[in-house]
């Protein structure tokens, strides 16, 4: 299964994918969800747009793509009131972005031992069975989000129970009352928003670029 937009590109995948049944999506919202991710971000990242500033004649000015008689031309355009990088003649930014961390965590510092292992969905010794189980520790959200405020980011932060009910979990859960498969459901979602279950630890973090517009319905009170 996979995610590809351009039909060039997709022509090059059936073309190394043949004979294995490969299966395009427009978008992530419908790969198939019975099995397992493993999200691979290769060549994602350095491909997102950004924005080039650089300082002629005393002044900083933002640079993009000029259409003219000559053809298309990289050129300075704007001024720019001001910038954060004094110092230097050139800099690249990346203004559009988002981040939406869910874990277990705190927003305080952790005065406990939160390591722990995980194997065949059981708790165990963190030392039994090296190399065969899942050792985690809870999130410090407050230190994530220390750290994006000082890169110059904003940062907002609720429960997951909070934020699940604010996306519309129990009207969800209401809408499908009578479907096939409810009870387990039910069960689902008092696990993902009880106090004695999920809803005590899990943590929902937004980590947004200045001026892109506030993730309100997750994170109203």
């Amino acid at each position: 299964h996979l995610v590809e937009s351009s039909p060039v590109l997709r022509q090059r995948q059936a073309s190394t994918l043949a004979g294995r049944n490969p299966c395009w999506h427009d978008s992530p919202d419908t790969l198939p969800l019975e099995h397992p991710w493993l999200l691979v971000a290769n060549e994602f990242f350095d491909a997102l747009p950004i924005e080039q500033h650089l300082m002629e004649k005393g002044r900083w000015r933002r640079r993009g793509v000029h259409s003219g008689a000559g053809g298309w031309r990289l050129a300075t355009l704007e001024p720019l009131p001001c910038h954060p990088f004094a110092g230097h003649a050139f800099v690249e930014t990346s203004p559009a972005g988002a981040a939406l961390i869910v874990d277990y965590g705190s927003d305080q510092p952790f005065l406990k031992d939160t390591l722990q292992a995980v194997r065949r969905h059981r708790f165990q010794p963190v030392l039994d069975c090296p190399g065969e189980s899942d050792l985690t520790s809870h999130v410090d959200f407050g230190v994530l989000s220390e750290v994006a405020r000082t890169a110059g980011l904003e940062t907002v932060h609720t429960s997951q129970p909070q934020f699940l009910v604010n996306c519309g979990l129990l009207h969800r859960l209401a809408r499908l009352a009578g479907q096939p498969g409810h009870a387990e459901r039910e069960k689902a979602v008092e696990r993902l928003i009880h106090p004695q279950a999920m809803g005590h630890l899990f943590k929902v973090l937004a980590v947004i670029a200045p001026g892109l517009q506030r993730p309100v319905p997750g994170f109203s009170a």
